[in-house]
Formats: structure tokens, C-alpha cells, sequence
């Protein structure tokens, strides 16, 4: 399965992945991502903090994974944010997902429920993933681990974290994704399975300015990460805005991220 042979876009990968967030959908409803109607098949929501929903589309064909990533603070909502902050702090500081597990075993329920149907099926042509953040994270173990195309989004890389999960596309695998934001810190910190496709916007490239990513070498003024760096540069809006917004996704901000990689990756 090459790029152009996922069964959706950008786009609408981008859009399953923010629908992960949603708390409103259940086993069985229908939901309509981008104009079009799925029903869901499974929903996750274990006490790790866990959660994940996958969308089968009306004739019964495709199917998408897309697993939840860091649960924003909210009022009166601090159980499953500190849940998932948790599992953050632990994978950056121990290389170690301790969702992996849960995430696994949703995956393996999907497929149990499509070979219920579909008992003769190759599922990595039917099947396929996709999560931004953490969820971007679980999307790559499950992709390398089965064999399946998606695409992830602002994803924390998995190819570090103790799961075996190799760098970069195989040849004979399935095609992943990875759509990352030039100052975002959480797709930048680890290594990635599948190719990566950057965005710098205008202010991506002010912001590297500002924290002296483009001026000349300097020992007494080194580069500040924390003064380049962008906390909403990680949001899921990025790539799905709501109506009225604008995805970073354009072949301007793809231009300009390959004009100033090299300092994008300093």
C-alpha cells in the first residue's frame, strides 16, 4: 500500500484522529467525519487512561483506529489528564508507554470483530490507524507491530520507547505518515516509525528567530528551545481546524519547512 493508495486523506485522517477526542460517541452510533457517515464498531476507554474508537465506513469496507491523545486540563475534568501526563512523563522519562498494552489489546478487539464478518480477509488492506499525540504514538507501535498504513499527527516518536518499532518507512510495509509542525517539541522528541512530512508556518520561522535558531553561531548566546518553541503549535486544530480556521497542512508551509530544516531540526 503506497501513499497514494490510503484509503483517505490527509485531511480526513486528521479529522478521525481529532473525533478520537470526542467523549459522545458510542458502540454502534453514527458520526460523519468530513461530510461522510461511519458507524462506529469499538470504543475504548480503559483505567489507564486509555481510549480509542474505530469508525467503519457504511459499506463495511474501511476502517479506521484512531487512538485518543493527551486529554487536555479542563474544569472540574482532572482524572484522565493527569492519566495520560502521566503516561507522557513515564515514556519520556523511562521510554516506556505504559498505555501500550491497552492500546493493543483494542487493536486485537477490532480485528476479532472484523474477521467475525470477514474470517478471509487480509486485514492491513482494510484496516488502517491514525491518532495525533500519544495517540500518534500508539498509531506507530500498532502500525509497526500489524502491518497497517495510517498517518499520525504531532505524534511523540515510538521508535525509542522499548517496543521494537524500527525507524522510518519498511520497504514492504504499509505506508505511515507522520505530519509533525516545525516548533512543535513532542513530534520532535523521538524517533519516528514511517516517513515524516513537515509544516513551518511564517510564525514557526519568527519563533526560530526569536530563539536565535538562525543566526550565526554564538557561544555566549547559544539557541533558546524554550523561546523557539510553540505550546499551541502541538494542538490537533493544527491539522483539523474548526470552521473558520486553517490547517498548517499546505504546500507553502511544506516549502518552508524544507527551506529551514536544518535549523527546524537544530
Amino acid at each position: 500500500m503506497s501513499d497514494c493508495e490510503l484509503p483517505f486523506t490527509r485531511d480526513d485522517y486528521s479529522a478521525f484522529a481529532k473525533d478520537g477526542y470526542s467523549d459522545r460517541r458510542q458502540e454502534g452510533g453514527m458520526v460523519t467525519i468530513n461530510g461522510v457517515d461511519y458507524r462506529v464498531l469499538a470504543k475504548a476507554d480503559d483505567p489507564s487512561g486509555f481510549q480509542g474508537i474505530a469508525y467503519r465506513s457504511l459499506d463495511e469496507n474501511k476502517l479506521v483506529i484512531s487512538y485518543r491523545g493527551t486529554e487536555a486540563i479542563k474544569p472540574k475534568l482532572w482524572d484522565q489528564p493527569v492519566k495520560d501526563l502521566g503516561t507522557d512523563y513515564v515514556m519520556v522519562r523511562d521510554q516506556f508507554n505504559r498505555q501500550e498494552s491497552d492500546a493493543d489489546a483494542f487493536t486485537r478487539r477490532v480485528f476479532d470483530l472484523v474477521r467475525e464478518k470477514h474470517p478471509n480477509w487480509n486485514l492491513s488492506e482494510h484496516i488502517t490507524v491514525t491518532g495525533h499525540s500519544l495517540g500518534g504514538t500508539h498509531a506507530q507501535m500498532m502500525a509497526a507491530r500489524y502491518g497497517l498504513g495510517g498517518m499520525a499527527y504531532n505524534a511523540y516518536g515510538a521508535v525509542d520507547i522499548g517496543s521494537l518499532v524500527p525507524e522510518g518507512q519498511p520497504a514492504n510495509a504499509p505506508s505511515f505518515i507522520n505530519h509533525v509542525r516545525a516548533t512543535d517539541v513532542v513530534s520532535a522528541g523521538n524517533r519516528h516509525y514511517g516517513s515524516v512530512v513537515g509544516y513551518a508556518t511564517e510564525q514557526d520561522i519568527a519563533n526560530l528567530q526569536f530563539g536565535g535558531y538562525l543566526d550565526a553561531p554564538n557561544p555566549a548566546h547559544p539557541p533558546n528551545p524554550l523561546l523557539a518553541a510553540s505550546l499551541t503549535a502541538h494542538f490537533v486544530n493544527n491539522f483539523s481546524p474548526d470552521p473558520g480556521g486553517q490547517t498548517v497542512m499546505t504546500e507553502a508551509n511544506e516549502a518552508r519547512y524544507r527551506q529551514y530544516q536544518g535549523a527546524i531540526e537544530h
